[in-house]
């Protein structure tokens, strides 16, 4: 056996620093790719940034403190199908962005800059006057151990044991608490919760003693279950005296009172979700794209840098300076280079989807058309992983004024699930529909889907099933 030494041709892949740079920028956010360029910008003194402010709305640049976006009329909602607003923190299709203000009213940046009060706060100031000052300290302990629902998440003896007093006053102090907006903030169960819900409304009116009773005697899992001929057996009243019962309980009530909770400062309540891509209509009544981070960002190199890069003064410099600037430039240049790729990709992917979803961006939700990444990524010359990359976590705002993901326009269930909430919307004249009859509704609309696949999609929907609804 001998050993030699061969050379052979062999063919193998390489990322280059280029391509992994470019990567990684296309699939950050825009909060991400901030970051980013601030980032860039106080490690590379060749690269220059001019950033022009933003709309807090939309988040496209502002003209002479305005934004021409936000302003802009919109088309008459009468265009648009008649169930496709849909929210998506509900699991619904869609997130209104309508501008509130008129066309000649400014920015006032002191009104976004308001701070709602919490609810722990307005419980704080809203039970100092109804305690003596000894009890204060047991009132901020108890609104402390609020948890998220609003209910109490210690017992009256554990802190009677913390403060050493006895129980009896640390109760004192629970009912002067349970007396607060919102109903039932400060219930130590369910059933405590809903009662003081009901005793609220007895006050203002609107007594509804069978409710009472029903939760009272702890009959909710028996009305949950449609065991209505039991409960009225033990109330001693019609069954359909017990169904309007559980019909108030459930408009009425509720089991998470801190959701009551509304801040007294409207401007300060969370923004939506904003725009990475705007699609408007053009004079001319087309589709155009505006990527906003194109917009607001103008990168370049310093012009100083610039102008001892260049042959006719780089030699009077010094070689320590000379690989300086060259470093800097380089790296400024292939920063931009990445930056300006991703707006293009941005640009090239969301008129591709225009072409493709016109009928979806005109009519609404009902027609939008099954397409893939993989269908798209075909039409464009560029990778799927691409795609998937350019679109993650980031979001259009559609001519209707609706801010969306881009991932919704892949999404062929939000026209079925678009269809269900129609159908969904109309049993209170047919009586709680099962996930059978559902899927037999939507096979009339074209959409046959099984059983399963719709109790999903309700799932998704945050519809309860028929026997709880």
């Amino acid at each position: 056996m001998d050993l030699e030494q061969q050379i052979r041709p062999e063919t193998s892949f390489r990322i280059s620093p280029r391509l992994i740079q470019s990567t990684r920028i296309l699939a950050l956010s825009s909060v991400e790719l901030s970051q980013a360029i601030e980032q860039e910008m106080n490690e590379n003194p060749a690269l220059e940034v001019e950033q022009l402010p933003g709309c807090p709305n939309c988040g496209a640049t502002l003209i002479d403190g305005r934004c021409l976006n936000c302003s802009r009329p919109r088309r008459d909602d009468t265009q648009l199908d008649s169930a496709s607003t849909w929210d998506r923190e509900d699991g619904v299709y869609g997130s209104s962005r309508r501008s509130n203000a008129s066309d000649d009213e400014d920015f006032d940046p002191v009104a976004h800059a308001a701070e709602a009060e919490t609810l722990t706060e307005a419980l704080l100031s809203g039970l100092r006057p109804l305690l003596k000052a000894e009890d204060q300290p047991l009132g901020d302990y108890l609104v402390g151990n609020l948890d998220d629902r609003g209910f109490l998440a210690v017992s009256l003896p554990q802190v009677a044991a913390v403060f050493q007093v006895p129980v009896e006053r640390v109760e004192r102090v629970l009912h002067a608490l349970q007396s607060l907006e919102p109903p039932g903030i400060g219930a130590r169960n369910l059933q405590e919760c809903l009662l003081l819900q009901l005793r609220a409304l007895a006050e203002q009116g609107e007594p509804q003693p069978l409710a009472e009773h029903i939760i009272r005697d702890d009959h909710l899992r028996e009305i949950a279950q449609r065991r209505w001929s039991e409960v009225a057996s033990a109330a001693g009243c019609r069954i359909s005296d017990v169904k309007e019962a559980w019909i108030f309980i459930k408009q009425r009530l509720t089991p998470f009172p801190a959701n009551g909770f509304h801040p007294a400062v409207e401007s300060a309540r969370p923004q939506a979700l904003r725009p990475d891509v705007i699609i408007r209509h053009s004079l001319s009544g087309a589709f155009e794209v505006e990527v906003i981070e194109a917009a607001r960002y103008e990168l370049k190199i310093n012009d100083t840098y610039l102008a001892y890069y260049a042959p006719q003064l780089r030699s009077q410099v010094s070689p320590e300076d000379r690989a300086h600037i060259r470093d800097h430039v380089v790296r400024a240049r292939f920063f931009i280079d990445c930056i300006r790729q991703r707006w293009e990709t941005l640009r090239q992917i969301t008129e591709c989807l225009i072409e493709c979803q016109r009928e979806f961006l005109e009519k609404g939700v009902r027609f939008l058309v099954p397409l893939t990444r993989s269908e798209l990524a075909l039409k464009l010359g560029l990778h799927e992983s691409t795609i998937s990359r350019a679109t993650a976590g980031k979001y259009v705002l559609l001519p209707d004024g609706q801010t969306i993901a881009f991932e919704d326009f892949f999404d062929a269930s939000l026209r079925i699930k678009d269809v269900m909430r129609e159908i969904l919307s109309q049993e209170h004249s047919t009586g709680p529909l099962s996930d059978q009859h559902i899927a037999e509704r939507l096979r009339e609309h074209d959409f046959f889907i099984a059983r399963r696949t719709v109790a999903k999609y309700r799932d998704a929907l945050g519809v309860l099933p028929s026997r709880y609804r």
